[in-house]
């Protein structure tokens, strides 16, 4: 009779340390996918936090791309913040040299909570969009970035111009248009000029216009996109 209390007794505990790790399995926003009519159109995408990220900000992240494009979300291990990527001021960072040194086959989106910034002058800027561009300084601070078209972009959460004047709220859903915004230029869509109120519609730098812009793409570029 005592063997067999002591038989049930080490059953279940196993029985409870099999429920509780797949609790935690469940609970780990690692690795997710859901099961929606567009699911697996854009492909697996890759987080990479660069230089120290709160976790809240990449799970904000993780929760608008699965929302809205319904893709497999992996979060990949954390990089140092080098000083090949900083830009010429010393103080903040190349966004193009970010995308050039994450540049893959993967689909990537490196987060950052530092100030990036791109194009040192208009040629550059030609040069990456293989297109005519006015209005660029030589440092010109942004929101994010991202090839277009390509498997890179890099988003970045910097309190003083994404995080101006939000709360946790505000700055979720910013963060959250932003890296919709940049993966859709990865998937070759371009700034959209036919609703100011589409995800894709250009903010020029300032965040009224993302606060402005609703959780969603016009028809035109839902179109081109195939969702």
């Amino acid at each position: 009779m005592k063997n067999k209390l002591i038989t049930l007794f080490l059953v279940f505990v196993q029985l409870i340390y099999l429920l509780s790790c797949q609790q935690n399995k469940i609970k780990q926003p690692v690795k997710t996918m859901r099961d929606e009519k567009f699911a697996g159109k854009l492909g697996v995408i890759h987080i990479i936090p660069l230089g120290k990220v709160r976790k809240q900000l990449i799970e904000d992240v993780i929760d608008g791309l699965q929302s809205f494009y319904h893709q497999e979300i992996i979060l990949e291990n954390p990089v140092l913040l080098t000083e090949d990527l900083l830009a010429p001021s010393k103080t903040r960072y190349n966004a193009n040299a970010i995308l050039n040194k994450f540049n893959s086959t993967k689909n990537i989106l490196i987060i950052t909570e530092k100030d990036i910034v791109t194009f040192k002058d208009i040629k550059q800027a030609e040069k990456f969009y293989n297109a005519p561009v006015k209005g660029i300084t030589k440092e010109w601070g942004i929101f994010g970035l991202g090839l277009r078209p390509g498997n890179v972009c890099v988003i970045s959460a910097f309190a003083k111009r994404l995080g101006k004047n939000a709360t946790t709220k505000v700055l979720r859903e910013r963060l959250q248009k932003v890296a919709i915004h940049e993966i859709g230029h990865n998937k070759g869509l371009d700034h959209c000029t036919k609703n100011a109120k589409c995800l894709m519609h250009a903010a020029d730098g300032k965040i009224s216009q993302v606060d402005h812009e609703k959780m969603f793409f016009c028809d035109n570029c839902r179109k081109i996109i195939g969702i």
